[in-house]
Formats: structure tokens, sequence, C-alpha cells
């Protein structure tokens, strides 16, 4: 859930020079000195949960203990992307420890406390994106293919319905994690893109799939453009269907 300092140092780095490739790809030219620069704008931190006396916990009764928790404040960003833990609501307990699930809970008191712990970095990231004056233009995510699950889409379809809601306007609902080590667990993917206001989008399919864990991986996507809902299809939401009633006449007849 945290970076420590090094990790902070490592990230920055990289995202540094991924923008020199795009930079050179995109525009091309010679690139300023230094080419490396340290800018010092990634946080060494738990992005969703902070607490009185933060990093360090209090022991009460042998157990550790998170005074006063609550969710740390985000810088201001553009753009807000990330691949938060897969850690899946049920799991939440026998992965975490036991004062820190609580304390997450207490944090995020609006959040159903089945669902998986990437929804609460897509909740902050939807309320900063809805906020009025925000800088921020749009934000994605890397999750598990479980994001178009029920207690997931509860957390989205708040901001895909509200009066001023946010869309998503890219979507992928499965796709193959691409080179996995031996021992890594066989997990597919999901990602998807939300941006502020009324939009349609795009949402990707995956058709085919091979060589995956080579860098000459080959996946083939059908698009499909439209209104992309919570669940991460295209076109009419069928989770909003409701049942049939049987009326007396149509009973009789049966």
């Amino acid at each position: 859930m945290e970076l420590n300092p090094r990790a902070a140092a490592i990230a920055e780095l990289v995202l540094w020079i991924g923008h020199l490739h795009w930079h050179v790809r995109t525009k091309g030219g010679e690139l300023g000195e230094p080419i490396l620069k340290a800018f010092h704008n990634i946080r060494a931190m738990d992005a969703v949960l902070t607490w009185d006396g933060y990093p360090r916990t209090t022991v009460v009764d042998g157990r550790e203990t998170y005074p006063n928790p609550k969710r740390p404040d985000w810088p201001k960003a553009d753009f807000i992307v990330g691949n938060p833990p897969f850690i899946g609501g049920k799991d939440l307990r026998a992965r975490m420890p036991p004062g820190k699930v609580e304390a997450l809970w207490a944090a995020h008191k609006h959040m159903n406390e089945s669902a998986d712990l990437v929804m609460n970095w897509w909740d902050r990231a939807a309320e900063i994106l809805l906020k009025k004056g925000t800088p921020l233009r749009r934000f994605g995510f890397v999750t598990t293919n479980s994001i178009s699950q029920l207690f997931q889409r509860r957390v989205m379809e708040k901001y895909l319905t509200t009066k001023k809601p946010l869309s998503i306007v890219m979507a992928i609902p499965d796709h193959p994690r691409t080179k996995q080590t031996r021992d890594a667990a066989a997990v597919r993917i999901a990602m998807n893109v939300a941006e502020a206001g009324k939009k349609e989008g795009l949402l990707y399919e995956v058709t085919s799939e091979a060589r995956i864990d080579t860098d000459a991986r080959m996946i083939g996507l059908r698009e499909l453009a439209g209104a992309v809902n919570s669940d991460l299809t295209e076109g009419v939401d069928v989770t909003k269907a409701l049942p049939l009633c049987q009326t007396k006449a149509s009973a009789r007849r049966a």
C-alpha cells in the first residue's frame, strides 16, 4: 500500500525515463541538460491510509493500533494512474494486519467492507476528479478483472449516475497479465480510464492471445464504441434490469 523512500526514488526515475521516451517518439529533437532531473514529487507514503504518528503505530495490549485513522491528502495532479495491490475484499484480513484493516475501514466509512482494496484508490480519484476547480483531467487504474463484480460496481455507479457524473472513457474488462514469472498467480487484469462529464467511451474485448509470457506477445482486440457501464460492458446496462412481475391472468394461463 505504500512506497518506501528507495522505491519512491526508483518510481520517479522510471516515470521520468518513460516521459523522455514519449517525448523523443512524439516530438523528436534534442533533450535538454541534465537529461535526468530530480523533481522530488513522489511521496513515500501510504496512498489510502494515514494516522496520528504515521508511520509509527501504537501497541495497546500487545496489538498494533492506528490512532485516528484517516485518508491522506493526495498531491495535485493533471492525471492519476496506478496499479494498486491485487487484494480482494474477502482477503483483506488474511493479507493485512487486523488492526490496519479496521483502520482502513474506519478511514473510508462510506466504502463497503466487501469491496476490493483497489476501490479505495478508485473512489478517491473519482472524488477528486469531480471536485470543483480540480486540475485533474483523467485517472486510470490497472486492477484484477473482478472490478466488474457487484461490490466494485457499486463504488463506480455512485459516480457514474450522480447529477454531475464522470464517465469511463476507456476499458479493457479482461486482459491477460503478460510476462508473468513462473511462480506468479495466473491473474487476469482489467484496465479503465475515467473522465468528468457524460461521455461515450471505447471498450476493448480480447479476441485472441498468444505468447503472452514473451516480448513478442500477440493480443487481438475488438473495439466497441458507446457508453461504458459500471460492469465494463458497452451499450444496454443489464445490471439495471428488473424481474418481470407475473400477473394473475398470465399465472392462470400458465
